[in-house]
């Protein structure tokens, strides 16, 4: 690739007096490839203003429409997306299309629509931008990086001052908008009014009243049911069972069935525990509007959490009830004595010897994929078991059931075998790189090696000599890119070619296997006659109970243990030849 010397910009008494709009910049004499990039806040979705979508698209295009030195390669466009931080998916597209040079020029209709983050905004504009050779246009901002604008326009003068100042009034509008909006929904809170989102099980929105619930009749005699039931003394995993072997459909299935809500994910849900709890709890089946569960406020840097029950805002009467009073205390009545209950039984399961869980969070069930949960019973021995049984029967998986200690044995048994298995194979691989023609290999590829890693270095340097060739503007932006993309895959191929050399000289050592971490593991647990915890950890990746009491075990370091017998497979073929 020739260098060259780039040329010296354009003197400022031969540009245009004109407005940005009617400014050709003649710093460049090729076409510039061009991004639109469009953002609508969830604030201003829906909202019939100049923001919207449509409007963005039509100026950006009048803008573009008249330049000739100027194509449209594509439009992004993130709807509903902040302008407080850059992690947005269209705007990162077209960072990466920029990056690959398909790209060189971004407009925006002005600086808010790009971002409202102070910093991150002066990072792109200053450093990024430049660097990327990247034209920015904000058209309403009368803003070109590219424009070359006389030092006696008032504007021109300005914009040094001007750009930073608009990112910093940006980003307190930002933050203004969240003070607004958060009082907005406080307000809401104290009106008993809902805010938005979907309507409660067993209510929807009201049809005349805006922010108020209405009864839906049809979901609303499900939720009584399931009252009644657990006044009844039912527990919730009973309850779970019994809606879901009526086939009465979740919240999430039956509003999916109602088109209240469009995502598939929820047709299929079953009832669960946590759904039938929460309900049982929950007093706007009193007739309540409940408000402030959660909480968040971007102008104070809270991020969402929930918040304490004494500090949501309860407003009674709000709207019709679907449960009597009477019904709505017998079972909370019903949930202290079932809450009392099972604290008292932990405090009795601690008289009993502590019982460590050897395979918690390694033991899941094979058919459903679910974490098994354990549980201890009589004489403090502990078994295991599918919760998605357990709660939804035959509908949620196939039974399961097995004792710790049953499995137990199995795991010692195979851990055993698979040490012994790897620990056999280790030594003959040593033995067989004790020899003189293994010695005569070893050799050629540690000299193979050195050359590798010599050319590596070269390659290194001559990346280095092309970024200081580019900030000496000896390189263009462009042939920057190309020789650096060009050398990184040479760099990436020389690095394969050396580890697979490197991988066959360890194969090939006399110490085969001392770096190898199966190896430490192997050591020290081989021989072991009892399971423990820190055993299960060091070789177990995963266990899954299958129906029938059959057990799979997924061995951590499985490559590890797959190349040793790979290895070893290939000494007994060329012994063999």
């Amino acid at each position: 690739m020739a260098r060259k010397v780039r040329n010296h910009p354009v003197p400022r008494d031969k540009m245009s007096e004109n407005k940005l709009s009617e400014q050709t910049p003649k710093v460049k004499t090729h076409d510039f490839s061009v991004a639109l990039y469009i953002r609508l806040s969830k604030e201003d979705s829906g909202k019939n203003n100049q923001n919207t979508v449509e409007n963005q698209k039509a100026l950006l295009e009048d803008f573009v429409k008249d330049k000739p030195d100027m194509k449209v390669v594509d439009i992004y466009i993130d709807n509903g997306f902040s302008g407080t931080n850059f992690e947005r998916p269209a705007f990162q597209k077209m960072m990466e299309d920029a990056k690959r040079g398909k790209i060189n020029c971004i407009i925006v209709k002005d600086l808010s629509r790009f971002g409202r983050s102070y910093l991150e905004a002066g990072n792109y504009l200053e450093k990024i931008f430049p660097f990327l050779n990247i034209r920015f246009i904000s058209v309403t901002d009368h803003f070109d990086t590219f424009a070359v604008i006389s030092s006696e326009d008032v504007r021109g003068v300005a914009n040094g001052i001007e750009i930073p100042l608009k990112n910093i009034i940006n980003e307190v509008y930002a933050k203004d908008i969240s003070r607004k909006v958060g009082s907005a929904i406080e307000i809401q809170k104290r009106e008993g009014r809902y805010g938005g989102g979907v309507a409660p099980y067993g209510y929807k929105k009201s049809s005349t009243v805006k922010g108020k619930y209405e009864v839906d009749e049809e979901a609303a005699e499900v939720v009584r049911y399931i009252f009644r039931l657990r006044s009844e003394g039912y527990g919730y995993c009973s309850i779970v069972k019994i809606l879901n072997e009526k086939g009465i459909k979740s919240p999430s299935a039956y509003r999916y069935e109602k088109g209240i809500v469009r995502n598939e994910k929820g047709s299929n849900v079953l009832w669960k525990i946590y759904a039938i709890e929460d309900m049982l709890r929950d007093e706007v089946y009193l007739g309540n509007m409940v408000r402030g569960k959660t909480h968040s406020a971007m102008h104070k840097g809270e991020k969402r959490h929930y918040v304490p029950r004494a500090e949501w805002v309860i407003v009674p009467g709000t709207h019709e009830p679907i449960v009597s009073k009477e019904l709505f205390e017998a079972v909370q009545a019903v949930n202290e004595k079932k809450a009392q209950e099972h604290k008292d039984n932990l405090e009795k399961a601690k008289e009993n010897p502590k019982r460590d869980n050897l395979f918690k969070g390694k033991i899941f069930c094979g058919d459903c994929g679910i974490t098994m949960g354990g549980a201890v019973g009589n004489y403090n021995s502990m078994s295991y078991y599918c919760p998605n049984y357990r709660e939804n029967g035959a509908m949620g998986c196939v039974k399961k059931h097995i004792s710790a200690r049953k499995l137990e044995k199995a795991v010692l048994e195979a851990v055993q075998i698979h040490l012994k298995i790897f620990l056999e194979g280790r030594e003959e691989i040593r033995s067989r790189n004790g020899s003189a023609e293994i010695g005569k290999r070893r050799m050629v590829l540690e000299s193979e090696t050195r050359d590798l890693r010599q050319k590596e270095a070269q390659y290194q340097q001559k990346l280095s000599s092309t970024y200081l060739d580019y900030k000496d503007k000896l390189l263009t932006v462009q042939e920057y890119f190309m020789l650096k993309n060009k050398y990184q895959a040479a760099l990436a191929e020389l690095e394969v070619a050396r580890k697979e050399k490197e991988l066959l000289l360890n194969k090939m050592q006399e110490t085969y296997g001392e770096d190898l971490e199966l190896s430490h593991a192997a050591e020290k647990y081989f021989g072991q006659m009892v399971v423990t915890k820190d055993m299960v950890d060091a070789l177990i990746e995963r266990i899954e109970v299958f129906a029938k009491g059959r057990i799979h075990i997924i061995f951590r370091f499985e490559d590890e243990y797959r190349s040793l017998l790979e290895k070893r497979a290939d000494m007994e073929q060329e012994g063999a030849n």
